[in-house]
């Protein structure tokens, strides 16, 4: 190993080894599980929406079956249950705008994830800044303490 490879990892070993680097370093890996965290989070949460609306389509399909029913199956739903078509349509109706509601109930978890997301990139990121800065004052400190010792000209 070269004079010059073992300064390099004497130095950088200094640089970790700083506490205020270790803090810094397990501050940047909590950064990164929280932006893991929640974009699966936010994944999540988009693949229910699109569920949710995928749902809703079906429903207010169905809903759109009891509109236009002939006499003999509007006798055959008042035989059966009760209620006329215009009550099943009425309760498949009101489901599909319920899973409108909650479609948007989602759509603003999704935005609320995606800010949270780009608040804490944003923190990780000034957080890297800070890192890099302090990593490079150690190592000029480090190499003003520990200058390169003389190279003799006749060698």
């Amino acid at each position: 190993m070269t004079d010059s490879a073992n300064r390099w990892r004497l130095c950088e070993a200094a640089v970790d080894a700083d506490p205020e680097m270790v803090k810094l370093a397990a501050a940047h890996t909590h950064q990164v599980e929280l932006v893991r965290k929640t974009e699966q989070e936010l994944r999540a949460a988009t693949y229910k929406l699109q569920r949710v609306l995928l749902a809703r389509d079906v429903v207010q399909r169905h809903a759109w079956n009891f509109e236009s029913v002939t006499e003999e199956q509007e006798a055959a739903f008042k035989l059966t249950n009760g209620d006329d078509s215009e009550a099943w349509f009425a309760a498949y109706d009101g489901a599909a705008d319920d899973m409108t509601e909650w479609a948007c109930q989602l759509c603003g978890q999704i935005a609320q994830l995606h800010s949270t997301l780009q608040n804490i990139q944003a923190a990780r990121e000034k957080a890297w800044d800070v890192r890099h800065a302090k990593a490079a004052a150690l190592r000029k400190a480090w190499h003003a303490a520990n200058p390169e010792p003389a190279v003799d000209a006749a060698g």
